[in-house]
């Protein structure tokens, strides 16, 4: 059984809203900034690069995690992660109707990461006519 079963929303309204929605019994349509994964889909069992700032706004932590489940409850998604390392549990939520919340994490996959790394590259290099990153801001 799912984290999502036992949290219930109108799957109709969020999922024609373009915000999220379960995809098979693992995977999770989250449409979000802060969620910077290829399609915009996150699957259980994979792994994630997890960055957080922490509370003095300079120092970033890096991690390594495998995301645990996802679920959407009043609002907002929960993202419940391992810390591939120390096996310490993570739960992080973003407010999906709310975009412009600033929170101090981002979720990103190696395809995704990549792609920020070739942006910030091109940047460096002077180079703005092409846009590798699509709406992706550069992590924070």
């Amino acid at each position: 059984m799912n984290v999502q079963d036992f949290f219930p929303f109108d799957a109709t309204i969020i999922g024609l809203q373009n915000l999220y929605h379960t995809i098979g019994s693992d995977s999770f349509y989250i449409n979000h900034p802060y969620i910077m994964v290829k399609d915009l889909i996150v699957t259980t069992g994979e792994t994630y690069f997890f960055f957080e700032r922490e509370n003095d706004g300079h120092t970033i932590n890096f991690r390594a995690v495998r995301l645990m489940d996802a679920f959407y409850y009043n609002q907002k998604v929960y993202i419940l992660l391992c810390d591939i390392k120390s096996d310490e549990i993570l739960i992080r939520h973003a407010t999906l109707a709310n975009v412009h919340v600033k929170y101090q994490w981002r979720i990103v996959d190696s395809y995704s990461l990549e792609l920020i790394l070739l942006e910030k590259e091109l940047e460096l290099n002077h180079d703005s006519e092409t846009t590798l990153a699509n709406d992706y801001e550069l992590l924070f």
